[in-house]
């Protein structure tokens, strides 16, 4: 029931904190590493945020129903990060530290 909230929350809400945001650059690698896991990035694992991993992540959130939490510059909703994350551990793709 919690996960299902959670969606709805990131799906349908708009309200997010301003300060709650992950830079790209920073996560560049754990992002196309789990983006692969799921099928959606296809290119080299090199740690730099390129329009393949743009791409990519696009497809993810389009996917997922995140198109409204999508941003035009060099961050993601610290949500939307966490969600991946989340995600890519339920999966068997990151397991916890």
């Amino acid at each position: 029931m919690r996960r299902l909230f959670s969606i709805w929350e990131l799906t349908l809400l708009s309200r997010e904190d301003p300060n709650d945001v992950v830079l790209k650059a920073d996560v560049a690698l754990t992002v196309q590493r789990i983006l692969r896991g799921l099928g959606f990035y296809r290119g080299e694992l090199h740690g730099n945020w390129d329009e393949k991993t743009e791409e990519a992540f696009r497809a993810w959130a389009g996917y997922e129903n995140f198109e409204n939490k999508i941003r035009n510059d060099d961050k993601i909703w610290g949500s939307i990060y966490r969600y991946l994350i989340n995600e890519a551990k339920r999966r068997g793709l990151l397991v916890d530290d």
